[in-house]
């Protein structure tokens, strides 16, 4: 099956999943699960992914992250003064967390930054021992908080992580962290043809960023619970990617109830991500 969605249905998934940022429960009948949905979008050079990253941070005010590192995740403090770099998941917090051109190598920083977001992606609170004299910081915002204090950053954060990158991460992946990756994540492969490509530089063919208005609180009930699981098991998922297009139904849900065609096209793509 040879699945790519078009600019529209890309931008369908991008808007129902910034409207997820601000969701602070969703429950089904059974169970508690992650109320955020995270999406990457890959693609070649030149396919304009890091321009509609650009435009959702603009929209946002959320800045974008290049060169991923557990430091930019986390948080650094300065050895000398104490001073802290707060966490970018701090710092998007009820938002989007943009990471632009994001990669993982087998070795090294980008190995290490995988293996920080992949737990943040699931449960974003942490607890990270610097080995420092640190500078005491509390900020508090509603339910969430950062406290850095006695040589400990302690965040209790919410956001929703957009990434571009010029892996196929739809494809299988032989490396475990990147497998993990792309099931906790709506995977968008964008390949455009040149039309669509000439259509974005002129803006006849335009991303318009749009945060629907959502409840924070959500209920799936038994009716919608069975709906979900029909549906999933229509299309014969693997079982693999089972619990995560649930999940990311009900988050589809929690934005829009009349949720068909976002419902359609997550689907797809996860019967692609099988192959």
């Amino acid at each position: 099956m040879t699945y790519r969605p078009n600019f529209r249905e890309i931008s369908l998934i991008l808007n129902t999943a910034i409207s997820t940022a601000k969701i602070k429960t969703l429950k089904t009948p059974y169970a508690d699960i992650r109320p955020q949905m995270h999406c990457i979008l890959c693609g070649d050079i030149g396919s304009l992914k890091s321009t509609l990253l650009k435009n959702i941070s603009i929209e946002l005010k959320s800045p974008m992250q290049f060169n991923l590192s557990s430091a930019q995740l986390m948080g650094s403090v300065d050895k000398t003064t104490g001073i802290t770099n707060l966490p970018a998941v701090w710092d998007c917090r009820n938002s989007v967390l943009c990471i632009d051109e994001y990669n993982c190598e087998k070795q090294g920083m980008t190995h290490t930054a995988t293996q920080t977001l992949l737990p943040l992606l699931e449960t974003p609170k942490l607890m990270k021992r610097t080995g420092y004299r640190t500078n005491n910081i509390k900020e508090v915002d509603d339910d969430l908080s950062l406290i850095i204090e006695d040589g400990k950053i302690m965040i209790n954060t919410r956001f929703v992580m957009i990434a571009t990158t010029m892996m196929a991460i739809h494809k299988k992946q032989r490396m475990i962290e990147l497998e993990a990756l792309r099931t906790r994540c709506v995977v968008l492969p964008y390949y455009p043809s040149i039309d669509d490509i000439r259509k974005r530089m002129n803006n006849t063919l335009e991303y318009k960023c749009i945060q629907h208005k959502v409840n924070p609180h959500i209920k799936i009930n038994k009716k919608v619970y069975s709906m979900i699981d029909k549906l999933i098991m229509e299309r014969k998922i693997e079982p693999k990617f089972y619990a995560r297009t649930f999940g990311d139904l009900c988050r589809a849900y929690a934005v829009k109830k009349d949720f068909n065609e976002v419902a359609d096209v997550i689907l797809n793509l996860r019967q692609i991500t099988t192959e």
